[in-house]
């Protein structure tokens, strides 16, 4: 979302909760709260009745890429935060398509979708 539209989060949130089917092809659409013996995991969870709790994350761009990767600040990754940024959530950032993009977020992933020069050099010696 964007950062003028971030202030309606809680609104989205409790609309899908009130509007939301409690199942969808069988499986449920409500989840636990997280579970503290399971490192936070949510669990889903068949209810009959009341609001469900979707397990539905909103973020601005910059809140996402900082949850992803520790930063948004993608024009100034040093390269030890390079090297230690886990490469499944580079892929997972890098690799998808943008059908629309009112917020611009290609500009900011066309930043990390390559390595840096010392970054490359790094990785060559192994």
């Amino acid at each position: 979302m964007s950062e003028a539209d971030i202030s309606k989060k809680s609104d989205i949130i409790n609309a899908l909760s009130e509007n939301l089917p409690y199942t969808y092809k069988g499986y449920s659409v409500n989840f636990t709260e997280p579970d503290p013996n399971d490192c936070g995991v949510q669990h889903p969870e068949f209810i009959i009745k009341g609001n469900v709790n979707p397990l539905v994350f909103i973020h601005t761009f910059d809140e996402y890429l900082t949850e992803q990767l520790g930063t948004a600040d993608a024009d100034n990754i040093s390269t030890i935060q390079w090297l230690v940024f886990s490469e499944h959530r580079l892929l997972s950032l890098v690799s998808g398509r943008f059908f629309v993009d009112g917020l611009n977020c290609s500009e900011k992933v066309a930043k990390i979708k390559y390595y840096p020069h010392e970054v490359k050099l790094y990785y060559d010696c192994f």
